[in-house]
């Protein structure tokens, strides 16, 4: 069985052993099977980039590489798809998001594994591949965290305020009563969303929106000053 944080090397090892040396991994997918762990990568040749190839290997170790017809590849059908149907990203570098990035952007009004396109962006929020980071390439322009929809208790997120690791949310749903809501979260959101204030108008929740993003920022200004602040000297008598 692969330990998670070597898939790539192990990959590479089997894909190496059967004379895919010259082959680069575009993703790494993995799936739990109770204690266990299923992984699926995808590759490609690096000078015919039309050769695509699929590596899986089984909780007990076995696997298997499959020759995918490079008619047949698209963004939906296999990592939306995979996604969709329980994957979670294992390991995909940054220039492999920028060509599933210019992909769905391409055919964002023709994908049909919505569940998993937003699957997908919320991997990508939650672990910094912004507009900016991939702006850093150098590339052509493109953006697509616009389609991105993220969901809390039934809610949907609509605003966002970031300071450092934390953040606060204003989140809204068609309700009766309880329309909108704020909460306080963290950027990646592995901590979850807590302390919710809730409201039936849009207009009380943004101006609560506003003060909780104004007291996260003067805590973290207050700590910063603490941190940056002259230690007083102690005179010798």
């Amino acid at each position: 069985m692969i330990n998670t944080n070597n898939s790539y090397e192990q990959c590479m090892q089997l894909l190496i052993k059967n004379h895919y040396a010259h082959y680069s991994i575009a993703y790494i997918l993995k799936q739990k099977e109770e204690s266990k762990t299923k992984y699926y990568a995808l590759a490609y040749d690096k000078q015919e980039q039309e050769n695509i190839i699929s590596l899986t290997i089984e909780v007990d170790g076995s696997y298997y590489i499959n020759s995918v017809p490079d008619w047949d590849f698209n963004v939906d059908g296999y990592l939306l798809e995979d996604l969709e149907n329980g994957y979670e990203i294992d390991y995909m570098p940054l220039e492999e998001h920028y060509n599933y990035w210019y992909a769905i952007n391409e055919w964002r009004d023709e994908i049909d594994h919505q569940d998993g396109l937003q699957k997908y962006l919320s991997y990508c929020h939650m672990n910094g591949i912004s507009e900016h980071e991939i702006g850093l390439l150098q590339f052509e322009y493109v953006n697509i965290m616009d389609l991105y929809q993220e969901k809390n208790a039934g809610y949907t997120i609509i605003a966002e305020m970031k300071c450092g690791e934390k953040a606060i949310v204003l989140a809204e749903r068609k309700s009766d009563i309880a329309q909108y809501v704020t909460w306080r979260t963290s950027v990646d959101r592995k901590r979850g969303f807590d302390l919710g204030h809730y409201f039936s108008d849009f207009k009380s929740a943004y101006q609560d929106f506003e003060k909780r993003s104004h007291d996260m920022m003067d805590d973290e200004l207050s700590l910063t000053k603490n941190k940056c602040r002259p230690k007083k000297k102690v005179h010798e008598r």
